[in-house]
Order: structure tokens, then C-alpha cells, then sequence
């Protein structure tokens, strides 16, 4: 009889312990690192420093989203418009960047991204160090160096490498704005983000002069 009942004691408390095991989380998996995201409207510019101290310079109406703390593996950010990257050297973790049509691989480098939604073209430029670029619809990554800019046609869906000026691609976080025989209709958006404004062409025939 006391074995018995020693045994039904027994059973209570391993179906306790089940219990505890359950609803007290104890065979919960691991919650994801929640993400934040940074936008900025016409006109505005912003910096921001990520958790591993990478230094970023968000443009105009633009966005950039990331996790609140990166993974030991890899460090990935989202971007749409246009942005300044600093990025903290770390070769445990390559530093992704990722836009509706481009992917950027670094580990630690200077490079900026350019991919607006509305515009034909999206490019990534690099500044200094070592990148490899492609698009979703080129599996092909190039290799970039210092002084190159991997351009995206989205009516052509091809690559090509150019050399850029440095002034005319990134100046913009300092507030300098170079154009080199550029057509207006390309001049106009631009302006337009920078300084916060809307600008119109009466003439359409304007919009080709340089």
C-alpha cells in the first residue's frame, strides 16, 4: 500500500515537472531579434551608427532597416533610396546590403548605394576596400575596386562597370551636389529630394538640355 502510494506521488510530480517544463518556457525556441527601421523624408538627411559601429549617412527619402543586434554569422541591412556606408571591419561577419535590386557584400569598406524605386538606374560605388555586387536577376556577383560603380539598367537588366568621381556620387552627405553633363531630366529629381521642393518644366524639350 505505502508503494503504492509512493508511486502515485512519483507520477504527480514528473507530470508537474512536464507542466513547469512547458508553460514556463522551458523548451521555448530562441525569439528573433526584432528590426528597426530609419526613414527620411524630401529634404532631410540623417546618420545613424549600427551595433557593431558601422557609420551610415541615410539620404533623402530613404529608408534603411536592420536587426537591433546582428547575429555572430553576418550582418545584413534592407535599403531603399540611397545611402553612405562606413562599415566596421569584421571577418567573422560579411556586412550585406540589400535593395529591391542589388546585393552588396563587404567586410568592412566605404561604399555608397543608390536604388530609388522610381528611378531606371540603381548603382552601388565603392570608395575604398573591397565589395562583390550583383543583382537578384544576375546570380554572377562582380568585383568591385576602389574608384568603380556597378551600374543596374532595369529596362536592359544588365551590369556594367564604370569609374565614377567621388565628389559627384557621394557628395551629397556633405551637402554638394555635382552634375557633369547631365540631362535635366535626370538634374530634377535630384534637386528635388536634396532640397525638399518641387520643380516644373513647362517646356518638355528641356528636359534633354545639359
Amino acid at each position: 500500500m505505502l508503494i503504492r502510494r509512493w508511486g502515485a506521488v512519483a507520477a504527480s510530480l514528473l507530470l508537474l515537472a512536464a507542466l513547469a517544463y512547458v508553460f514556463l518556457g522551458l523548451d521555448r525556441s530562441p525569439t528573433e531579434t526584432p528590426w528597426l527601421s530609419h526613414r527620411t523624408g524630401a529634404g532631410q538627411r540623417m546618420k545613424l551608427t549600427l551595433p557593431d559601429g558601422t557609420r551610415i549617412v541615410l539620404n533623402a527619402e530613404s529608408e534603411i532597416s536592420y536587426p537591433e543586434s546582428f547575429s555572430k554569422t553576418g550582418r545584413e541591412v534592407h535599403l531603399s533610396g540611397e545611402a553612405f556606408f562606413a562599415v566596421v571591419r569584421d571577418l567573422r561577419r560579411p556586412f550585406q546590403v540589400q535593395t529591391e535590386r542589388s546585393y552588396t557584400m563587404v567586410l568592412g569598406t566605404q561604399f555608397n548605394v543608390q536604388d530609388y524605386p522610381a528611378d531606371s538606374l540603381a548603382t552601388v560605388s565603392l570608395v575604398e576596400g573591397q565589395i562583390e555586387v550583383n543583382a537578384p536577376a544576375d546570380d554572377e556577383a562582380q568585383l568591385l575596386a576602389p574608384g568603380q560603380q556597378w551600374r543596374w539598367n532595369v529596362q536592359t537588366q544588365q551590369a556594367n562597370l564604370l569609374r565614377f568621381n567621388p565628389k559627384q556620387v557621394a557628395g551629397w552627405k556633405d551637402n554638394i551636389l555635382v552634375f557633369d553633363n547631365q540631362p535635366l531630366a535626370e538634374v530634377i529629381p535630384v534637386l528635388e529630394r536634396h532640397f525638399g521642393v518641387a520643380i516644373r518644366v513647362e517646356n518638355e524639350q528641356s528636359n534633354a538640355a545639359r
